[in-house]
């Protein structure tokens, strides 16, 4: 998976799938089969919102690669789907519908600073445009020698129009390396039980496993699974495999393996979440489904 492709599946690039609000990272939302809390006749749908829950939400990514490191950001006026957002809880897979354009619109939360804090190596992520229409652009800020495991970033913003000023920490996890399945088109998934995963445990952060259609074009279906990183081990269950099977001509599914750190802050009516991944070349590929 290219580090551009990356961004743009972390970020889960869409106009509020599922118009969901995270209350705090990992926290399940609505009732228990991850839809959305009813809205009772006459009621708005925040009309039993706690007072002072953040209403909106922004989502901020660095991407470190073997070939350097990325950032970008977004900002909804409503949510995202937690696991279109790769926010979803840990122990956790679903199937969500998260596919868009390379630069959908965003409010605007003004120049974002990126900043490495091993070595003072920074970016700004400029937003381009008028709001609401505008949208940010996917800056490089650094070399692969300076986005090791452990590497401190910080994203910082004064504020402007439409988001108040925030700052976020966050921290690299190492690279993660699946071993089990080897991720190649030879490699047959029997979509009929339960797919056991194994990978090197990671030091610090959640391991992510995610699948879609090969030559999905367009709107189309993507299992994403949470999992403890150092655990090194999770299952995916046999119903979700089958649904991707169903979207995918000739059984062709794209994998992808992701180290990853999460980390929010409350910014006025902001919840304002950030997650810092690590991908090599190696674990994204084409796996068989039957």
């Amino acid at each position: 998976m290219r580090a551009a492709a990356v961004v743009t599946a972390v970020l889960g690039l869409i106009a509020a799938c599922g118009a969901r609000t995270p209350l705090e990272l990992g926290e399940s939302m609505g009732d228990d089969d991850g839809g959305p809390p009813p809205i009772v006749d006459g009621a708005s749908p925040d009309s039993d919102r706690p007072p002072n829950q953040p209403t909106r939400a922004g989502y901020l990514a660095a991407i470190g690669t073997p070939s350097g490191a990325f950032a970008t950001a977004r900002f909804y006026a409503e949510a995202v789907d937690p696991a279109c957002a790769y926010l979803g809880a840990v122990g956790t897979c679903s199937v969500v519908m998260c596919f868009s354009s390379d630069a959908p619109t965003s409010d605007d939360a003004g120049l974002i600073n990126v900043r490495v804090d091993s070595n003072g190596l920074e970016t700004l992520i400029d937003y381009q445009g008028v709001s609401p229409t505008g949208t940010y652009s996917t800056s490089t800020f650094a070399a692969a020698a300076n986005v090791g495991a452990g590497t401190s970033l910080d994203f910082t913003s004064g504020g402007a129009i439409d988001v108040p000023m925030f700052m976020v920490d966050i921290t690299l996890p190492a690279f993660g390396t699946l071993t089990s399945p080897v991720v190649q088109v030879s490699t047959t998934i029997d979509t009929s039980v339960d797919l056991p995963l194994a990978w090197e445990p990671i030091a610090f952060g959640d391991a992510v496993f995610a699948l879609s259609p090969e030559a999905s074009t367009g709107a189309g279906p993507t299992l994403v699974c949470f999992f403890d990183g150092a655990s090194g081990a999770g299952v995916v269950p046999h119903g979700l495999l089958a649904e991707i099977k169903q979207a995918s001509p000739g059984g062709e599914a794209a994998a992808s393996f992701l180290a990853m750190a999460r980390a929010s802050t409350v910014a006025g009516d902001w919840t304002v979440s950030a997650v810092a991944v690590t991908e090599t070349t190696q674990q994204s590929g084409t796996l068989t489904l039957e």
